[in-house]
């Protein structure tokens, strides 16, 4: 599917897991730079590497080597709280 959305920015929170993992999926297959999101990060019960996971699953999925990887990956901490 092309929507025309090629280096076009995204949000996508949740992006670890479930929904908000298969709509990540489908955006960088339409090449869009994006912002992955976990909210729940830091609690116990969470495994801190689901995000860090998803993201080099991502690129290892658009074929990204090592170098270019780098480019494309930041990993910050940011408050999601209301």
């Amino acid at each position: 599917m092309n929507l025309n959305l090629a280096n076009k920015v995204a949000i996508v929170t949740g992006a670890s897991r479930g929904i908000g993992r298969s709509i990540a999926e489908m955006l960088s297959q339409e090449r869009m730079r994006l912002v992955l999101a976990e909210r729940f990060l830091r609690l116990p019960h969470r495994d801190e590497r689901a995000l860090v996971n998803a993201v080099r699953e991502l690129l290892d999925a658009r074929g990204l080597i090592a170098e270019q990887k780098s480019e494309h990956v930041e990993r910050c901490s940011c408050d999601m709280a209301d």
